[in-house]
């Protein structure tokens, strides 16, 4: 019974919302559209945990019902595939999220909208791919000087990549910020962001590099003990590539921040141009230059990939002076969904 009020409810509250939407729509009413996202935006947490529940049991039941009839082998690759076509049931099948009209009117594309998500995000996929590869790249050079160095790498990047998915977690969470404020045209908010996000992605850096540089055998003897003399020459590497880790983990921490916090403002472009400046044409030929040419091999390496990384931390100051140039004003036109939206 409880379950059957709540889901009356929530029928009447997306026939309300539907009805506000479309009035808005028809008279071109951007506050009202705006009033709209506000009010269902503030019912989102709680949706938002109702769907993942349900969205687990679905899943639960499909994953249920496929392992009855699909091999082993197979059921492995598609654990990804119940989850995915959970979501799509709860979505279309359950009450309360049909508010938000996911698949209304799918069949007819939004090519202006499609416009704007795709100038939006084309730029993220080619920073992100860039990021990845040149990592990738710095695999195959350790590779190349040797198998001692190509082990030690193994172990300090993963170390690196742990302590980095805290200030990444903030990036992530300063878009979400910077963009309600954006939307929001409150520049004291939006710069109020960028200053609590980058103080504390330096803060975690701060504290994973001290890690990094004052107990750097305990990190790496979770990994590799040196009781042998091959397995002694991956420690000492492994504990001095974590002292250059420790230096860069700043700077990268700033630059995910940073580029976080133009997301969020839907500028996506300038860190996409800092990525392949930083990334390939410094971080990438000093790592080369270092290691085959002035004789630091797989140190060389990792000081060439932190050179990289500080020519990113541009970023950070890039984005704290866009939050400010927002303070001089704001038009229709800084918003590319906004301007979709309206058309």
């Amino acid at each position: 019974r409880v379950h059957q009020t709540n889901d009356l409810a929530a029928d009447r509250g997306a026939e309300r919302d539907g009805e506000v939407l479309a009035v808005a729509e028809e008279e071109g009413d951007a506050a009202g559209a705006e009033a709209w996202g506000a009010e269902v935006g503030a019912r989102a947490p709680a949706d938002l945990r109702s769907y993942g529940l349900r969205c687990a049991r679905a899943s639960l039941l499909l994953f249920a019902l496929f392992l009855l009839v699909w091999p082993a082998e197979l059921l492995v690759r598609a654990t990804g595939a119940d989850l995915g076509l959970g979501g799509v049931l709860v979505v279309t099948g359950v009450r309360r999220f049909r508010r938000y009209r996911l698949f209304g009117n799918f069949w007819r594309p939004d090519w202006p909208r499609f416009r704007a998500i795709f100038a939006v995000g084309l730029p993220i996929a080619c920073t992100y791919a860039m990021e990845v590869t040149v990592f990738s790249a710095a695999v195959f050079l350790m590779g190349l000087i040797g198998r001692a160095p190509l082990a030690a790498h193994s172990v300090a990047i993963q170390i690196a990549a742990l302590a980095f998915m805290v200030p990444l977690s903030i990036g992530q969470a300063a878009t979400v910020r910077a963009g309600i404020f954006h939307g929001r045209r409150d520049p004291a908010g939006l710069s109020r962001v960028g200053k609590v996000a980058l103080a504390l992605g330096l803060a975690s850096a701060a504290f994973s590099s001290a890690l990094m540089w004052l107990i750097p055998g305990p990190l790496v003897g979770l990994f590799v003990q040196p009781v042998t003399p091959e397995n002694a020459e991956v420690f000492r590497l492994a504990v001095a590539f974590l002292g250059v880790a420790a230096l860069f983990q700043l700077v990268d921490s700033l630059q995910a921040v940073g580029a976080g916090l133009l997301r969020g403002i839907q500028d996506t472009r300038i860190p996409m141009v800092f990525a392949a400046l930083g990334y390939w044409a410094i971080g990438f030929a000093l790592s080369w230059f270092l290691a085959f040419h002035a004789g630091l091999d797989g140190v060389g390496v990792w000081l060439g990939l932190a050179g990289g990384l500080a020519a990113m931390m541009a970023n950070a100051k890039t984005a704290d002076a866009d939050a400010e140039s927002r303070q001089s004003g704001w038009s229709d036109d800084d918003s590319v969904f906004g301007k979709a939206f309206v058309s």
